[in-house]
């Protein structure tokens, strides 16, 4: 979809001005294809650079701005989605269609606060995602009432 390191670069730049080897050593990659990719992305019109002394510092345009913001939206997005997945996963592997009594309701309990905890923080966000993450949590909820055997009757 997505190619990961340019994105953690243009995202790494959203805090701020910054010099190179320093973006590379917090995406995890090396110097030289954080600099071949920020070369990219000043062609581009995503970063601007300037040197100061020995040094260049570069940092994101108005464009870049724009795109960092739809790529974190996108981060968010795919973040949720995955959790679904493993959720959907796990409830079909090992609560649908149980007996109360053969529910392993410690491992779900786990699973469970695992997808909580890594959804809780989108949650928050006034966007889409935070919509969707919110959703989730729900569900996430759903699931573990029937885990541990508590049914849910309308009236």
């Amino acid at each position: 979809m997505v190619q990961e390191k340019p994105a953690d670069i243009v995202l790494a730049l959203r805090e701020g001005e910054k010099y190179p080897s320093l973006v590379a050593k917090e995406v995890g990659t090396t110097f030289a294809h954080a600099f071949n990719v920020l070369s990219k992305l000043e062609r581009m019109g995503v970063v601007t650079s300037q040197e100061r002394g020995r040094i260049r510092w570069v940092k994101l345009t108005e464009r870049g701005e724009e795109l960092a913001s739809l790529l974190e939206r996108l981060k968010g997005m795919a973040e949720v989605m995955d959790a679904y997945v493993e959720l959907e996963e796990m409830y079909s592997k090992e609560v649908k269609n149980k007996l109360r009594e053969e529910v392993d309701k410690e491992k779900v309990a786990k699973k469970l606060e695992e997808l909580r905890r890594r959804v809780n923080a989108l949650a928050g966000r006034e966007d889409e995602v935070g919509k969707r993450a919110k959703k989730f949590l729900e569900r996430v909820e759903e699931v573990e009432r029937e885990a541990k055997g508590i049914v849910v009757g309308e009236g």
